[in-house]
Order: C-alpha cells, then structure tokens, then sequence
C-alpha cells in the first residue's frame, strides 16, 4: 500500500499499471487458448482487462479511495506520461545507462530475477511442469512488458525502474526461499555453514580488492586479484560438489550469492540514501560531476597545506554574474554542485566581481572573467554524463 501510495504522484504509475495489465491478459488469453476456450466475442475478451484496469485507476488515482480529489489529478497524469512518449528529454538516462543502474543499485533482485528465468528454461526443456509456480508467466511478462515501457520512452528517469523491480522482485522472492526451505528440510547445517563461511570471506576479499583498483585504476594488479577471488570462487562450488555432491554445492553457492548480494545492495543503497544523498556522482543522477570537480578540491586542499593554513580559513570566492544572463542562470543551476564540492571551505562565498577582489582562489562560469592578469587558472567541466 505505501508502495502505491508513493506512486500516486507520479506518471509511472501508468507504466506499471499497463504492463501488469497486458501480463495478465495475455497469460489468460493464452491458458484459455490452450484448454480450448478461446475467446471468440471481442466484446467479452476486453471487458474483464477495461475493468481491472479502470479499477487499477481509480485505486492509484484516489489513493485507496481516501483522497476522491485524486481523480482528476490522475487524467492529468496519464496526459503527462503519454506525453513523455512524444517529447524526448535531453536530460532523460540512456539505454546503457537504465540497465546499468539496474545492475547497480539492485544486483540482488537482477541476479535472482535470472535464476529465476534459468530454472524455468532448463523445466521446460526438460518437459517438466511449469504450473507449480502460477505467477510465473505473469510475472515475467509484466517485468518484460515494464522494461519495454521503460526504454521505449524518451523522457525515461530513474524511477522508471521502479515497475520492473516490482516483478522482479517477485521472481526472485521463490529462488531466494527455496534454498531455505531445503535447508530446513533436510538440516544440512554444517555442510551449507561451512560453504557459506569461506564464500563470504571470498566475496569479502573480492569487494576490497575492486574497491580500491576503483580507487587506483592504474594498479591493474588488483583487478587480476579481483579476477582470481572469481575463479577460486567457482572452484568452490567444484570441490564442494566431489565431496557433498552438486545439488547441496549448487544450493550453497544460490545461498552464499545471496547474502553477498544483499550486503551489497543493503551498503549501496544505505550510501546512496544517507552517506552522499546530495553527491551528484551517483549513478542516480542524470549528469554526474565530471573527474575535473574532485581534482579542484584535491588541489584546494595541497594549497592549503603548502601553506600551512586551516581549510576554516581558506577563502573562496565564486564570481556571481549579472542579472539575467545566460552565464547567471548556468551559474544557479550548478551552485548546489559547488557547494557540496565546497563544503570543507566554510568560507567558500558567492561575491560580485569588483576591483577589490583578493581571494586567493576565484570560481567563475564566465569564459572571460573581469579579473585581468591577476589570476591564472584553466577551463574545466562541472558534469558528465556516464554513458
């Protein structure tokens, strides 16, 4: 319900809505087919689907019919989200860029979600029976047809992928189960224990190991180790599987994947929400700071150690523009960038040039800054897109 709710106020809503909807009438459709009652009246094959969907409307747009005002605001929003089909937004994420933030952000769900996906490939070419798991098909389809949705659309945001991880999520929920239940089953403690423990301290060591090649890009050794921890890891399940056999040494690796993958999303989220909410070098934003802002600040910070003085007494002056110009309004769009960048300068001010001007360290977005031969400085971006 909080989900819903959450949703209510924006067009993407609809993405869900319509996606779930042609899921759902298209795994009926097909399951009627198949036991020979096909749909031969038009009428009676769109009304049921006209229906759920006018009450799928009606539920979003009033919220749970506790705010009736609602109703007209939806008509407005579904104008919006067809809208956004028409109109392209330069600003909106890039294919690449929408399916690595899904890999990103929720590795967990993806990584199940595939399971999930695999399982029933490897059922149906085996002939066995698929309807132990009736939300399978409509699940699948609704996280397709989303997913479709999501890149079809010009205007498409981050929150886009909030209708595909709701199918998703569903997928994976009965892999991720699974393991524990014939955990419980058959009280394989110690053998799934024991596998788990050393594959965390593997994941572990992985994680370590390509943070700081992230941190160090030109150590490409640590990305050969990062490489190695991989194999040793699939080696695992190899020599788990000569002693226990592969059924308890698949399981384990299932269930040891999953709890890596869940501290992991739990710790990207956590830093994405708490630690950096403001950082626009999130993969969340739609232009990311480009590397040229962190070497500023890296600069900024040497000089004032060559100085020897406190950050707390380091000014900075950021060169306001005239009123209503173009420069004046690039400036207020990125002042927020710069001052999260800035933040370590209490001192860091927006100040109109003037002859007077004796900082030691000026931020300007005019190309040609009034500032004479006093200052020697270089051009360098504010933000880059990812991909």
């Amino acid at each position: 319900v909080g989900a819903v709710l959450s949703l209510t106020a924006d067009p993407l809503a609809y993405t869900g809505l319509l996606a779930a909807g042609m899921a759902l009438a298209l795994v009926t459709y097909l399951r009627r087919t198949r036991s020979g009652r096909a749909f031969s009246d038009l009428a009676v094959q769109v009304r049921p689907y006209a229906l759920a969907f006018g009450g799928g409307f009606l539920l979003l747009t009033t919220a749970f019919l506790w705010w009736p005002a609602g109703l007209g605001e939806g008509a407005n929003l579904l104008l919006l989200w067809l809208r956004g089909f028409l109109s392209p937004d330069p600003e909106s994420l890039s294919l690449g860029r929408t399916l690595a933030l899904l890999v990103t952000y929720e590795p967990l769900i993806f990584f199940l979600a595939l399971v999930a996906v695999e399982v029933a490939l490897v059922r149906w070419a085996m002939a066995m029976p698929l309807d132990e798991d009736r939300s399978f098909a409509p699940l699948t389809l609704w996280a397709g047809g989303a997913l479709l949705l999501a890149l079809l659309r010009p205007g498409r945001t981050a929150g886009d992928l909030l209708m595909v991880l709701v199918p998703l999520a569903g997928l994976g929920s009965d892999v991720a189960i699974r393991p524990i239940n014939t955990l419980v089953q058959k009280r394989d403690w110690e053998v799934q224990g024991l596998y788990l423990a050393v594959a965390l301290v593997g994941w572990l060591y992985f994680w370590f190991t390509l943070s700081s090649y992230a941190a160090y890009p030109q150590q490409t050794v640590r990305l050969i180790f990062a490489l190695l921890v991989l194999i040793l890891l699939f080696s695992l399940i190899g020599a788990f599987a000569f002693v226990v056999g592969w059924s308890s040494a698949l399981r384990g690796a299932l269930l040891s994947t999953t709890v890596a993958l869940a501290f992991y999303t739990f710790f990207t989220g956590w830093g994405a929400a708490q630690q950096r909410p403001a950082d626009p070098a999130e993969l969340l934003y739609v232009a990311p700071t480009a590397p040229e802002v962190r070497d500023l600040v890296t600069t900024l910070y040497q000089l004032a150690d060559e100085e020897g003085a406190e950050l707390t007494w380091w000014p900075i002056t950021v060169l306001d523009e005239a009123p209503g110009s173009p420069e004046e309004a690039h400036l207020r769009a990125q002042l927020p960038l710069l001052a999260w960048y800035l933040r370590s300068f209490p001192l860091a001010r927006l100040e109109a040039p003037s002859p007077s001007l004796a900082s030691p360290v000026v931020i300007t977005v005019n190309p040609e800054p009034p500032l004479g031969d006093r200052y020697v400085g270089r051009d360098f971006p504010l933000q880059r897109r990812w991909l």
